[in-house]
Order: structure tokens, then C-alpha cells, then sequence
């Protein structure tokens, strides 16, 4: 991540990078937080400081919330992922979706701060990737196509089942 002191982003090489990232834009957002991701990422989007942030964020007003769209949810399911337990508590302002099918094999992750800031890393799997909290061309790029997916996706039938 960037040795700037003022967190203007940078690259991101380790999950400690993502991590960061992923807290000082949940941190920054005033209205809504954007998430495209393969699996919740447990490394990143499962820690306790990205889930306050969140948590801050979505009781902060009746106009906030979260947006994910999750490629495969399983198991974060099955164990009990911190983004499904914050859903369960405040089911009006987080929405989890998965993709539709034509969206399903895309290979990258990227989270969106209103249409400011954002992470993106092109390879899901892979730690490398960039980030900034201010950069709203490219934000408001990718809130452009998060919302195209979002339009064509559909709620998790399996957070349904859990009562979500």
C-alpha cells in the first residue's frame, strides 16, 4: 500500500494492504458501500475493524446501506461470515445478491465508497491490486458497472432461507 501518510491509496500487494484499504473506505463512505466479490473474502471483508465500519456506516441513517453482489457464498455461510451476521441484524440496509449467470465468471473484486473511492484488484484471487479514496472517475466507473450486475442479479435464495 502507499507510504503517503495522508492515504491517498496506491497499490496493494498484501492482504494487510486490502485490508486497510477495504476499512478506510468503509470508514470514509457516507451513503453507500459497493462490493463485488468471489466468495466475501474472510481475509479482508470477515475483520473486525471493516465490520464496524460497516456496521457505523448501514445504523448511521435510514439512507445508507450495503450493496454486495457475491459470486459464491458458501462458505462464508457455512462459517458464519460477519457481513451475513450484520445482514441478519440490519436487513433493511445491507441487500446480498449473486450475480446473473453472465456476470458469474467475472475474474476481478472491487468495493466502491459512494462514487469516490475504491479497491480494485483484477485477479479475485490474487493480493495485487489498487485503491483510492478519492479517485471518482474511476469509482464512478466501476459503480457504473456494479449496477449494471446489480440490475441483472438476483437475491441470495439462501440468505432468504436464513431469515435475511
Amino acid at each position: 500500500m502507499s507510504d503517503d501518510p495522508q492515504n491517498t491509496g496506491g497499490s496493494l500487494e498484501y492482504r494487510d494492504d486490502s485490508r486497510e484499504a477495504a476499512r478506510q473506505l468503509a470508514e470514509a463512505t457516507r451513503r453507500e458501500l459497493l462490493i463485488f466479490t468471489r466468495d466475501l473474502e474472510p481475509a479482508v471483508l470477515d475483520q473486525s475493524e471493516f465490520l464496524e465500519a460497516v456496521r457505523q456506516l448501514v445504523i448511521r441513517s435510514r439512507h445508507t446501506g450495503l450493496r454486495v453482489i457475491c459470486q459464491d457464498p458458501t462458505r462464508a455461510i457455512k462459517e458464519g461470515h460477519g457481513l451475513i451476521r450484520l445482514a441478519r441484524r440490519v436487513s433493511s440496509h445491507v441487500s446480498l445478491h449473486r450475480p446473473h449467470r453472465e456476470d458469474a465468471e467475472e475474474a476481478d473484486a472491487f468495493i466502491v465508497s459512494d462514487e469516490t473511492g475504491y479497491l480494485y484488484r483484477p485477479l479475485a484471487d490474487r493480493l495485487e491490486g489498487r485503491w483510492s479514496p478519492n479517485d471518482p472517475t474511476q469509482a464512478r466507473r466501476l459503480r457504473q458497472r456494479f449496477d449494471q450486475m446489480w440490475d441483472r442479479s438476483e437475491p441470495e435464495t439462501e440468505f432468504r432461507q436464513l431469515g435475511v
